[in-house]
């Protein structure tokens, strides 16, 4: 476990990570305003969850030493990184601006450290789907379907369907259950925040 005492130096240790990651899983890494989204929506989430336990406990959220990395946080951060390399696709030609990209990473990133964090366990199918519908919807389920599996290594059409129902339901430490997608008025499938 490796514990930091400033934020700041928290999400230095996972900019390293992700750059550290081989370049198979995270070439997207290396783009400095995905890394930038990446910790912002770190931060964000983390942030967010120390307020909602500040006000639970009436706690002054003083903390020594309150930034940690744990192995079991590893594969999460991984994934995260991973699920953000739908934005490199987005940056070609007739994809998104960057700015929107951007924004979307951040809010995916925001999106899966804070369900992490409130105990929710999502594999790597889990929020490379979630990723990149947060970066590509709301769409309809068969072209979710299809632009996953095209996009995402080693991805079929099943396993990106799977991956979607499972992210509904999810079970946070608490034990209250969450849906992190949702199906809106039009039938199309989105990313909710929690």
């Amino acid at each position: 476990m490796q514990k930091f005492t400033t934020q700041n130096e928290f999400l230095n240790a996972l900019s390293t990570h992700w750059q550290s990651q081989p370049s198979t899983t995270a070439a997207h890494t290396t783009d400095a305003a995905i890394l930038d989204a990446l910790r912002a929506g770190v931060q964000q989430a983390d942030t967010d969850v120390r307020q909602e336990e500040q006000s639970r406990d009436g706690a002054l959220g003083l903390r020594i030493g309150g930034w940690i990395i744990r192995p079991e946080d590893l594969p999460v951060l991984d994934a995260i990184s991973v699920g953000a390399a739908a934005a490199a696709a987005a940056f070609g030609p007739g994809g998104m601006t960057a700015v929107a990209v951007v924004a979307a990473v951040s809010g995916f990133a925001s999106l899966c450290w804070k369900a992490w964090r409130k105990g929710a366990s999502l594999s790597p199918d889990e929020v490379a789907v979630l990723g990149f519908l947060k970066l590509h919807g709301p769409m309809a389920l068969e072209d979710l379907k299809k632009m996953a599996a095209a996009q995402l290594d080693g991805f079929s059409e099943d396993r990106v369907e799977l991956s979607l129902k499972s992210l509904r339901d999810v079970e946070l430490l608490n034990g209250d259950l969450v849906d992190l997608v949702r199906i809106d008025e039009s039938g199309r499938w989105r990313a909710r925040p929690i």
